[in-house]
């Protein structure tokens, strides 16, 4: 029977992992990491993905990243087709270098980033490779600590940790000191909610309403409604436009699809997403 096609969202999310064929060692060598490091930065600069984080171990790799040109699916099958001819010219062998397709979870909200950064650092730790985060070479650990603005983006972890971006480094070692809320038990059951399921969702739950509806659940009336459908641009609008927005995204569309609703720039409604809480509004009450 064939596989069913994932069905991804635009702007989505994910925690991304896989492994060698039989969990054979396929990056046992210095070079093998390198090369896989080196196809991570390319789908940055080619694809268009945000990587916030990554690890390289022995006989897998994970990275958390967000989709933005291409779909995740084009972007992982660029890395695993170009890493396995790269290993199997190396090694003279033929075949499957990667264990069936990779396994992609949907990260939630910025909270589960954190957590799924956290535990992909920490694998090494896990695996007894080392003993601290800071002490194993192949993983994006090393940007956060040097602050880097490399092809990893650090600025929505350390920002989150710190206002003050000094203090962010001191911030980050603690975080990742504290106790894992991941372990192997309820990342293995992550991973078997993930493999193989009809869809794969974007950055927030399935979808279960429509978004008109959301957008009636603001509490505006029809008039309002039609205006900010058709794109209307009242200062009066814009708190019922955030609250749709924020609710909108926590039920599973994409920037695109809710900009699209009401008529304006998925920019549009990241910038609505920005605002923290809107004073004078009866929105704060809901």
């Amino acid at each position: 029977m064939a596989r069913k096609p994932r069905v991804e969202h635009e702007d989505a999310l994910y925690h991304v992992i896989n492994r060698g064929n039989n969990r054979e060692n396929i990056f046992g060598q210095t070079q093998d990491k390198i090369c896989l490091i080196s196809l991570l930065e390319k789908a940055v600069k080619i694809d268009g993905a945000e990587i916030f984080a990554y690890v390289v171990m022995i006989n897998h790799y994970h990275i958390a990243l967000r989709t933005t040109m291409e779909p995740l699916s084009k972007i992982m099958h660029r890395i695993n087709l170009h890493y396995s001819r790269y290993y199997n010219d190396k090694y003279g062998r033929t075949g499957h270098v990667f264990e069936g397709r990779y396994k992609a979870i949907p990260i939630q909200n910025d909270n589960y980033l954190m957590a799924v950064i956290r535990y992909i650092h920490n694998n090494p730790v896990r695996a007894g490779l080392c003993s601290r985060v800071e002490d194993y070479t192949w993983s994006s650990d090393i940007y956060y600590r040097r602050q880097s603005k490399e092809f990893i983006n650090t600025n929505l972890f350390l920002g989150a940790l710190s206002n003050n971006y000094e203090n962010s480094l001191s911030e980050y070692d603690a975080f990742m000191k504290q106790e894992d809320s991941m372990n192997s038990s309820n990342m293995d059951c992550r991973l078997e909610n993930a493999i193989d399921e009809k869809s794969i969702v974007g950055t927030r739950n399935i979808i279960h309403k429509p978004l008109h509806e959301i957008l009636s659940d603001t509490g505006i009336d029809s008039q309002g409604q039609d205006e900010i459908v058709q794109g209307n641009r009242k200062r009066e609008l814009i708190p019922y436009k955030i609250w749709y927005a924020r609710e909108a995204l926590k039920a599973g569309y994409s920037m695109k699809e809710i900009g699209r609703f009401i008529n304006v720039s998925d920019t549009a409604i990241r910038k609505y997403l920005k605002i923290s809480s809107v004073p004078g509004t009866k929105l704060n009450n809901k």
